[in-house]
């Protein structure tokens, strides 16, 4: 019986031990500290994750785990940020921006603009998302039904990686 009990007490003490080891929950509130908004996230490499301010168009990252972020891109006047998708073998962050009739293209290392895209005229359009392809990526316009194809160029990818080559915009009209 004292066996027993001593081996009880000692899973007791592994299990008491063992749970503050295991991984934090991720926060379950963020702020985005400064922004007016939230629209569009995406997730970078590991907890890493991109969310925008959609009036603004400032781009936050931040630490899912840690529940933290903070302005990475202070974007130029006039864009917004909607739709987002991360490319993480190119570091390169796609971002849709709205009633721009615009997508830009950021580096995820730095936050420097590395291309920017003009698609439909304002106010007849909304690009509002993004998804990508081994080929590609592809943005949506809400109000024209019509989706949009990118091939990143030579000016968005850098030295050395292999992948996207030419640099086209190819509207495909839906219906």
């Amino acid at each position: 019986m004292p066996i027993a009990r001593a081996a009880l007490l000692m899973l007791a003490l592994v299990i008491a031990l063992a749970g503050p080891a295991a991984a934090a929950p991720a926060a379950e509130v963020i702020v985005l500290p400064g922004a007016s908004s939230a629209e569009g996230i995406a997730a970078g490499r590991g907890a890493t994750f991109y969310a925008g301010d959609l009036f603004a168009g400032d781009i936050f990252r931040g630490n899912i785990q840690r529940g933290t972020a903070e302005l990475f891109i202070d974007a130029p006047a006039g864009r917004m940020a909607v739709g987002m998708a991360v490319d993480v073998a190119h570091d390169l962050l796609f971002v849709a921006g709205g009633f721009t009739g615009q997508a830009y293209v950021y580096d995820t290392r730095t936050g420097a603009t590395v291309a920017a895209y003009q698609f439909g005229a304002p106010p007849a359009t909304l690009v509002n998302d993004v998804a990508l392809t081994k080929d590609g990526a592809w943005f949506t316009d809400s109000f024209q039904a019509q989706l949009y194809f990118v091939v990143p160029g030579p000016a968005v990818l850098r030295p050395g990686q292999p992948g996207w080559s030419a640099g086209v915009i190819v509207p495909h009209i839906g219906g």
